[in-house]
């Protein structure tokens, strides 16, 4: 199985950087994963995205009015 590679800050360019310097304020450390993470700096940006919008609690954002209350009755077809 291929691996990816960790992209250190020394040797990332000045986008990933400051992807690195927000992830370092925000947490005190970027840990390895973001730095696997960042091979695709889009796979990177939607995360750290995706982790603002769950921390507001905004879960609206994600999902379409009215798609947010299903219950496991519903997803499991029990009437």
């Amino acid at each position: 199985m291929a691996r990816l590679p960790v992209v250190a800050y020394e040797k990332a360019d000045k986008k990933i950087r400051g992807i690195y310097d927000a992830i370092q304020s925000k947490f005190g450390m970027v840990p390895s994963i973001f730095k696997k993470m960042v091979n695709i700096s889009l796979v990177l940006e939607g995360y750290l995205k995706l982790d603002e919008i769950i921390a507001a609690g905004t879960g609206n954002m994600i999902m379409p009015s009215g798609a947010n209350h299903l219950s496991m009755a519903s997803v499991w077809g029990i009437k």
